[in-house]
């Protein structure tokens, strides 16, 4: 690689030239960390929507479908992700509640088992 400006040989790593200073066009390729150059803000945040609403990351790849890029493949992950996390707090959620309900419901019986024995010694 040469630098633009005047020439000198550069090396693959650098971001400037040895000779003149100026500046090399390797930097782009530490800034963009996809093949695509999809900005990497966008595949965080569409990534984010994907794992916290499954239904938008799998709207958008019907949308996208015949595009196979990072960011539909970031997409596709955590969509993903986010059904089986889902799917896990609703049956974890559903088993809490049928637990606490036995449990209420137990200690409904013995208070009103309580109160019948209670009504009952004063009658």
């Amino acid at each position: 690689m040469f630098c633009k400006n005047c020439g000198a040989s550069l090396n693959d790593t650098d971001l400037f030239c040895k000779e003149c200073g100026s500046k090399t066009n390797k930097e782009n390729e530490f800034i963009s960390l996809n093949s695509n150059n999809i900005p990497p803000l966008k595949i965080i945040l569409l990534s984010i929507l994907s794992f916290l609403f499954p239904l938008f990351g799998f709207i958008f790849l019907l949308v996208k479908k015949d595009l196979e890029t990072d960011l539909t493949k970031n997409i596709k992950k955590w969509s993903i992700i986010g059904i089986a996390i889902q799917i896990g707090g609703l049956i974890l959620g559903l088993t809490l509640i049928f637990l606490l309900a036995s449990f209420f419901a137990s200690m409904a019986d013995d208070f009103i088992m309580g109160v019948y024995d209670f009504m009952s010694t004063l009658a």
